[in-house]
């Protein structure tokens, strides 16, 4: 992440660009990753999770699809579901936003405060 800001209604995140694909097409490519291999992109994932949370940012469609590739090396993107944990409002789940149901987070379906 390059930068981020948060006004009273909008996050605002700049990303570094990737061109290297996603992790979806590339599981699909690559079908028998060593398991040290599939540790690292998993390590990578949690490092960049954990960044954010740090932030306050919670991603809520984190997916294969929308964590990209750049020399191997793992880049979380489409944050268009994206809040801010520090607004005044707890942040819960919208039925009217469209999300990846099969990668979606129990809490969220439930309908529970995301903080």
């Amino acid at each position: 992440m390059k930068e981020y800001s948060v006004d009273r209604q909008k996050l605002f995140i700049v990303l570094d660009y990737s061109d290297g694909g996603d992790l979806e097409d590339f599981l699909k490519k690559h079908p028998s990753l060593s398991d040290k291999q599939k540790l690292i992109l998993v390590y990578q994932m949690a490092k960049g999770i954990k960044y954010f949370h740090s932030k306050g940012v919670i991603h809520r469609d984190l997916k294969p699809k929308n964590i990209f590739l750049q020399d191997r090396t793992i880049k979380i993107g489409d944050f268009g579901l994206a809040r801010h944990s520090g607004n005044n409002q707890a942040i819960k789940a919208d039925t009217t936003q469209i999300y990846t149901l099969v990668y979606a987070a129990p809490e969220f379906i439930r309908g529970e405060d995301q903080t």
